[in-house]
């Protein structure tokens, strides 16, 4: 394919169609997520270094405890923006009237029951 690009190149750029058929917001969780697992890598390197199992002079440091609350007090505090973060960037685009849309086209698209449609109606004028 790089030898018929480059004898016979298109004259325009290939321009990919956007046409999801499935939702793509992001997951909500998958930056903490990240974040936890980055911090599971930070605490195994603690537990094995020389402060933590490795310490010489005892079972573990006394700079092995500050260490540890150190990190998990910083992971808890970088989740907690990146879900902030996350919640600005796409909450803020979704509104109520575009959930209420949606949930108009999936009843049109499974069909939806009259018990259901008479429990929805009584939820929204409450």
């Amino acid at each position: 394919m790089l030898i018929i690009g480059f004898v016979k190149p298109r004259e325009t750029a290939y321009q990919m169609p956007h046409n999801p058929s499935v939702e793509m917001t992001p997951w909500k969780y998958a930056m903490p997520t990240s974040i936890f697992l980055f911090a599971c890598v930070g605490q195994t390197y603690i537990v094995f270094s020389p402060i933590g199992v490795a310490y010489t002079e005892g079972i573990v440091s006394s700079s092995f405890w500050p260490a540890t609350a150190a990190l998990a007090g910083l992971t808890i505090v970088c989740m907690l923006f990146s879900l902030r973060s996350w919640n600005e960037k796409y909450m803020k685009s979704t509104s109520s009237r575009s959930l209420k849309q949606k949930g108009k086209n999936l009843k049109e698209q499974w069909g939806a029951s009259s018990t259901s449609d008479q429990v929805y109606s009584s939820q929204n004028s409450k």
